[in-house]
């Protein structure tokens, strides 16, 4: 894999994580699609499009979204670091020989 794929690569790989814990913050918040966009202040089909990855949302819009869901964007971001650290860390030789 070439230099610009492995960052293409990185780039899908921190929209997923940024929709999926997204989604997670939103659930733990206990609110619907429906509520919790409402309460942003976009559609819900803006919602889900951020949450599916289809639509990476800035740094603003997260903040936004942190606040509805009652979550510390520092915290958010810390989580966010951590896991895309562990998901961006290469697999260990797995060969059986």
């Amino acid at each position: 894999m070439d230099t610009e794929q492995q960052r293409r690569s990185l780039r899908l790989l921190e929209h997923h994580l940024l929709a999926y814990l997204l989604r997670c913050a939103r659930v733990q918040a206990d609110l619907d699609l429906t509520e919790a966009a409402s309460r942003w202040g976009q559609t819900r089909e803006r919602l889900e499009a951020v949450e599916a990855g289809t639509d990476p949302p800035d740094w603003w819009d997260v903040r936004s979204l942190l606040a509805v869901y009652g979550l510390s964007f520092p915290a958010f971001s810390d989580e966010y670091d951590r896991r895309l650290a562990v998901a961006g860390t290469p697999l260990p030789n797995l060969s059986l020989q």
